[in-house]
């Protein structure tokens, strides 16, 4: 573990609210700073291409780290056209094939469309 500060940044929205982590090691160490326990949760990593190859790889090993069930990636094109609902399709398919239920964890690993697609599915 590295002896890195890592920063905390507080969103106030009543009930909300959650905390923002910002450092280095914040992905590496990802099962410190989640708001609940991993144990036996299948957890769900949905990133793109150009993340997969940046620290997509870190992130997951840190989550089978934390005591989960089970952790699947999912690697889509980068870029705004993966915004669809093919995509879309495509995610709640892999979610249903792979055991998801109301106590997994879906990552959405990335930028804007990654955020938005993966948040979208995991409704």
């Amino acid at each position: 573990m590295s002896t890195e500060k890592i920063e905390k940044l507080h969103v106030p929205l009543g009930d909300a609210s959650y905390d923002i982590f910002i450092g280095n090691q914040a992905l590496q160490d990802i099962d410190k700073y989640l708001p609940f326990d991993m144990e036996g949760v299948n957890a769900f990593v949905v990133t793109d291409e150009n993340i997969k190859g940046l620290y997509a790889d870190k992130v997951c090993s840190a989550i089978k780290s934390s005591g989960v069930a089970n952790v699947n990636d999912l690697v889509l094109p980068a870029g705004e056209s993966t915004k669809s609902f093919e995509h879309l399709q495509n995610i709640v398919d892999w979610l249903l094939d792979n055991n998801v239920n109301r106590q997994s964890v879906l990552f959405a690993l990335g930028g804007g469309v990654i955020g938005d697609i993966g948040g979208f599915a995991a409704l």
